[in-house]
């Protein structure tokens, strides 16, 4: 997610993974700097504080997140059910492939003090909207029962597809996407989708 082509990219990786393990309060500037080689005056060049850091780094995840998943379906608009498939589809693979950014969203984001709460619901919901905007798709394209709410799909579906891709993450040595794709279609699709008969091929 981030290169290390330049220190302010070092110090972001090493943060991601440190937070994603250890939590960001039991985390310090200190280990960050030593693991990502760097030093205290170049971390502070670049960034406030631990904080500054942690928001920073949200933000920035949750955008090439969606860039990513705009990128990979850019294509499957007008192919039917096929754009909502594949936005769900694209979704898990990017839970495997950066497990601990998403780590974070579903642990730190839930936990932090009252005075980071409108910060980061604000980026937080930046990408509980492009999730949103796959479901109103579905529903202008009556994939979609029109009474579904909105609002609480987004964050059902990234539950859904968080916990499960944890799951087997820390369950299986080789992490199968197809089981978890397939899962997921069972368990949440087949309760909105207004034509039963529609074939969902994997």
């Amino acid at each position: 997610m981030f290169s290390n082509e330049d220190n302010k990219s070092k110090i972001l990786q090493i943060a991601l993974e440190l937070f994603s393990k250890k939590g960001l309060g039991e985390s310090t500037v200190d280990e960050i700097v030593k693991i990502s080689g760097t030093s205290k005056g170049t971390f502070y060049y670049y960034f406030k504080g631990k904080n500054q850091l942690f928001l920073e780094l949200l933000e920035t995840g949750v955008e090439f997140l969606i860039s990513e998943m705009k990128k990979r379906t850019e294509n499957v608009e007008n192919s039917g059910f096929l754009y909502i498939k594949n936005n769900v589809d694209t979704q898990v693979d990017l839970f495997i492939e950066y497990p601990h950014f998403y780590k974070l969203m579903m642990s730190e984001v839930w936990h932090l003090e009252e005075i980071w709460h409108e910060e980061v619901q604000r980026i937080r919901k930046r990408y509980l909207s492009y999730i949103e905007e796959i479901f109103v798709w579905g529903q202008q394209h009556q994939y979609i029962r029109q009474d579904i709410e909105i609002e609480l799909m987004g964050p059902a579906l990234f539950g859904m597809i968080g916990h499960m891709s944890m799951h087997q993450l820390m369950t299986e040595k080789i992490c199968n996407k197809g089981h978890i794709k397939r899962a997921v279609y069972s368990a949440f699709f087949n309760g909105i989708l207004t034509r039963p008969d529609i074939n969902i091929k994997f």
